[in-house]
């Protein structure tokens, strides 16, 4: 018999996404005002919880999702910022106004393969743009393109911790240089965009170790916390049964 209950093992999708419907709400209502920072443990349901507001979004907003936990650099990150949203058809005006302003970015846009994917034009626009050298000019004007018109961007940004660890092991400046612009960018006085950034539970002390702390003090903190008892009960007796099905 086909069991419809909660399946273990990878993010929770569709109808295996089990018991966080309240989390799901509280963030939905944060991001009417707030960017939000996510914080729990690994393995701990921060990706299934951003997943889901990616299945099932809510007006105003479009949601994006990038996992950013190979990325080393600063660059890296714009690239994978623009290549998230210039392979969508509705931030298609980013793409049309780059091409206005910058005359070598026209060119590149005109040339690049009408089915590219988003891996093939991380690819392109690391070997035939300056974006990774320009990278904090770049993110500012996508930011600003972003900050009118519709739809809204919600960008569900995962595994920020591990991403910032890693630029940390590079350069404490880029870090540094990375986290002030991404900052400024959320708190631009006229931006629309919203951001959902998964974190670690160490992230907050580890920033204030360096003194950075103050580059995520914009961020409404929700902290992931274990089901409540029943809850926890529901979901045992779910997979349970299931197993007993099958």
């Amino acid at each position: 018999m086909e069991s419809v209950l909660p399946v273990i093992g990878g993010v929770p999708r569709g109808s295996d996404y089990f018991g966080r419907e309240d989390l799901i709400d509280r963030l939905w209502s944060k991001l009417a005002r707030d960017s939000v920072l996510l914080v729990a443990p690994r393995r701990f349901g921060k990706t299934g919880a951003m997943c889901r507001m990616l299945d099932q979004p809510r007006a105003p907003f479009r949601p994006r999702y990038m996992n950013v936990e190979y990325i080393m650099s600063a660059a890296d990150f714009t690239v994978e910022l623009m290549a998230t949203l210039l392979t969508d058809r509705q931030f298609a005006r980013i793409g049309h106004a780059l091409w206005d302003q910058t005359k070598e970015f026209g060119a590149f846009l005109r040339n690049l393969p009408s089915s590219v994917d988003v891996g093939g034009l991380k690819v392109e626009l690391r070997d035939k743009t300056d974006v990774r050298q320009n990278w904090m000019s770049y993110g500012e004007r996508v930011m600003s393109l972003l900050s009118k018109g519709e739809p809204r961007l919600l960008l569900l940004v995962d595994e920020f911790a591990v991403m910032i660890n890693h630029i940390r092991g590079r350069s404490s400046e880029e870090m540094e240089q990375l986290l002030r612009w991404f900052r400024r960018a959320r708190t631009a006085p006229d931006t629309q965009t919203r951001f959902v950034i998964g974190g670690s539970i160490n992230l907050v002390s580890t920033l204030d170790s360096v003194s950075l702390v103050d580059t995520i003090n914009d961020l409404a903190v929700e902290r992931l916390k274990p089901f409540e008892p029943e809850v926890a009960r529901s979901f045992v007796m779910a997979i349970h049964y299931g197993f007993q099905e099958e």
